[in-house]
């Protein structure tokens, strides 16, 4: 969902129309909108988006800042626009952590495979996923995906202590083209 005053800066800077996305020979007044929420929570939503408006997407778009300071309803406001989002947040944790080892004897030039326990395995992560519908023939979909993992061991004649940071992204998109266009 893009929020009115996006359309209205749109209008304001580009020829004065719009046009719609499922047809595209016809002007439109303005962007599509969707009752979806209560008259409660239509005026919090309202309040982020003034403030997004305001302090932050004005200031950037007239090139008057290229910082902004945020608070709270910074995430408020994405998460209406959002529409729909999901975060899960992880924790594993693995003690004496049996995997196949190999090993090299340098000496006969072999191999050898083992089951060894290799101690500690934790991994601490995120991710994100949310869904984006910018017209009613457009579908995207990120997700967001980071992870800290651990890794502590003594095994044979060595040890290592193992900390990695890991993150991707990922985004989908789909579109629905009438044929009778």
């Amino acid at each position: 969902m893009i929020p009115k005053f996006v359309f209205k800066w749109l209008k304001e800077t580009g020829s004065g129309y719009l046009r719609g996305g499922d047809n595209f020979n016809i002007r439109v007044q303005d962007g599509p909108a969707y009752k979806m929420l209560c008259a409660k929570c239509e005026q919090s939503f309202g309040n982020e988006e003034t403030f997004f408006a305001s302090r932050i997407f004005y200031p950037i778009v007239n090139e008057e800042a290229r910082e902004f300071a945020y608070d709270e309803r910074f995430f408020s406001f994405v998460v209406s626009v959002i529409g729909g989002y999901n975060l899960t947040v992880y924790y594993t944790t693995t003690h004496d952590l049996f995997t196949n080892v190999t090993q090299q004897d340098n000496i006969k030039n072999l191999f050898y495979t083992s089951y060894q326990n290799l101690g500690l395995s934790s991994n601490l992560g995120s991710t994100l996923t949310a869904a984006f519908h910018p017209a009613a023939w457009w579908d995207m979909n990120f997700v967001l995906d980071g992870f800290y993992q651990h890794e502590a061991s003594k095994y044979l004649q060595g040890s290592y202590n193992r900390h990695n940071f890991s993150y991707d992204g990922m985004m989908n998109q789909s579109f629905m083209i009438n044929k009778n266009c």
